[in-house]
């Protein structure tokens, strides 16, 4: 057998488990990293109020008018309230937790 065929097998073998410390470690960095992530960015429930409900004007509407010649008002629109997103901040928490992972010199999970 050639040394490349040797190679291409060695390549395709099935990698060994990690140590058991190693794996040990790599969990113990996994927790502490989320949760500094989650620290960070905090979950945020649904039934969290991010913004009340407010009127926002648009300009100014004028048009003609019989008595005044121009009758002009400002244009409002209504901003309903808008409640938290739980998934709000899930890519933050994620690239925080592989940027703290990799700090720590262990391999991001894949998810």
């Amino acid at each position: 057998m050639s040394a490349a065929t040797a190679l291409g097998l060695a390549a395709c073998a099935p990698e060994a488990p990690p140590p058991v410390g190693a794996q040990r470690a790599a969990d113990l960095a996994l927790r502490r990293c989320t949760a500094l992530a989650l620290q960070a960015f905090p979950h945020v429930s649904a039934n969290t109020l991010v913004a009340p409900g407010v009127y926002t004007t648009n300009g100014i509407a004028c048009r003609p008018d019989p008595v005044f010649g121009t009758a002009c008002a400002p244009r409002a629109n209504w901003l309903p309230p808008a409640a938290g997103d739980p998934a709000a901040h899930g890519e933050a928490r994620a690239a925080l937790v592989r940027a703290c992972l990799a700090r720590s010199g262990v391999p991001a999970p894949v998810y």
